[in-house]
């Protein structure tokens, strides 16, 4: 899941997915670090369908721009309707050179769980969609961290968790988000909120390793993702 929902008002607005690192637009590197899943949806403006590889959803959470809770629980819907349309279940993750079912274009979720006749991934990745140095790797990594906790996500340079970048158990993630809509709408609450009472493992990155946490919300950014590619 992919959540590219932001007002990004220091880098394009809504179409900061869009610009480009190394000659490759911020939301395709994203997705390609997950291409192996056995779905995956992009929460965000409709427009973003139109440069989404084949078999890509896209989403729009409500109220549009409500931020990555709401985000969450509109992709996370729209995964468990997708992996149920597939009649599989499991970790959400298959082998090398798959792709998720259906197609992409322009949709609205609402920000409930998912309903009857849906089978909710056991595992789902959660990323911004500003991560240029994100790699298939890095969520290797995270899978391998998460064990028996509700959750993993990498830990910058300043021991911050990074909620954006980090693969969780659905289960824990509906039933929070449960919790929350029961006290009132999803939209403008925030991730730390929704996941401060899960048991979450800090992931930190090797030194010498590109951050695969590092995001992009200003030019300066997206020049320093630049030369760390290099």
């Amino acid at each position: 899941m992919v959540l590219a929902g932001g007002a990004g008002r220091r880098l394009g607005g809504a179409a900061k997915p869009t610009l480009a690192v190394g000659g490759t637009p911020m939301l395709a590197r994203v997705l390609a670090a997950v291409d192996d899943a056995d779905g995956r949806v992009v929460v965000g403006p409709g427009s973003l369908g139109l440069i989404v590889p084949p078999g890509v959803r896209v989403i729009q959470e409500e109220p549009a721009g409500g931020g990555p809770v709401a985000a969450l629980a509109a992709g996370l819907a729209e995964l468990a309707a997708g992996t149920a349309g597939t009649g599989t279940a499991g970790t959400g993750m298959t082998g090398p050179g798959t792709a998720g079912p259906g197609t992409a274009g322009p949709g609205t979720a609402g920000p409930g769980t998912a309903g009857p006749g849906t089978a909710e991934p056991d595992v789902v990745v959660v990323l911004a969609a500003d991560l240029p140095l994100l790699t298939q790797e890095a969520v290797e990594a995270l899978l391998l961290a998460l064990g028996d906790h509700d959750g993993a996500v990498f830990v910058d340079d300043g021991g911050r968790r990074q909620w954006l970048c980090g693969v969780w158990r659905s289960a824990a993630l509906s039933e929070r988000l449960a919790a929350l809509a029961a006290s009132g709408p999803l939209g403008g609450r925030a991730m730390r909120e929704l996941v401060a009472p899960l048991r979450v493992v800090g992931v930190p990155v090797g030194g010498g390793r590109r951050p695969p946490w590092y995001d992009c919300d200003t030019p300066a950014d997206l020049a320093d993702a630049e030369r760390r590619l290099t």
